[in-house]
């Protein structure tokens, strides 16, 4: 299996495969599998200074972000 960007697939979707679809092949013959990573779009975020914090004080707002980012995927 390999992933490769899409801009019209989703994430996770097969978009090619080898042999294709309605081919006969041999019981326990391979199956190669091309899956959507999706778009290659990027966002641009602003990235605060953080210079001067503690690591402790940065580990701990990693983690608070981690967790609400999480909790937002369960919704």
């Amino acid at each position: 299996m390999s992933r490769e960007v899409s801009a019209t697939a989703p994430s996770g979707s097969v978009i090619a495969q080898d042999p294709s679809a309605g081919t006969a092949v041999a019981p326990g013959s391979g199956v190669d599998l091309v899956v959507s990573s999706g778009s290659a779009q990027t966002r641009q975020i602003d990235v605060p200074t953080l210079s001067g914090w503690g690591l402790v004080v940065l580990a701990c707002l990693f983690a608070l972000n981690a967790s609400k980012r999480l909790r937002r995927r369960r919704k």
